[in-house]
């Protein structure tokens, strides 16, 4: 009777850390999230030398910290944005909601879009913007 006591017991413990192990993302809120990030730039035209709003809600499994500003009509990348100056933690990514503001330069002009890359499904997010 004692042995399948113990069996009992340590069947219970072995399932539960197993959930518990399996399931961590229902206890740190990864759930809650959903498939990619998404990404939204407010407003969606500006004029040259006014800021950039980039509205970013990270994807199941987050989102990289840098945020980078194309110039369409070149296809070059214009400006790069670590919004790890945003929060005191380190890392290559961020998984909570955030806004990013980046003011955009004299001299832009033309198309432009906003990449954030999704770190779960491995691509960027590109959203568009016109800077006048």
């Amino acid at each position: 009777m004692e042995v399948n006591k113990n069996i009992v017991i340590c069947s219970v413990l072995v399932i539960v850390t197993l959930l518990v192990v399996f399931n961590l993302d229902m206890f740190t809120g990864e759930a809650t999230r959903q498939g990619m990030t998404s990404v939204q730039v407010v407003p969606d035209a500006i004029e040259a030398g006014d800021y950039i709003n980039v509205h970013i809600e990270p994807g199941s499994r987050c989102a990289q910290r840098k945020i980078l500003i194309y110039n369409v009509d070149r296809n070059f990348p214009v400006a790069s944005y670590d919004r790890s100056r945003l929060g005191p933690w380190g890392g290559y990514r961020f998984c909570n909601p955030t806004v990013a503001v980046y003011k955009s330069w004299s001299t832009w002009h033309g198309n432009y879009s906003v990449w954030v890359k999704d770190i779960g499904s491995d691509t960027y997010v590109k959203v568009p913007i016109y800077i006048e």
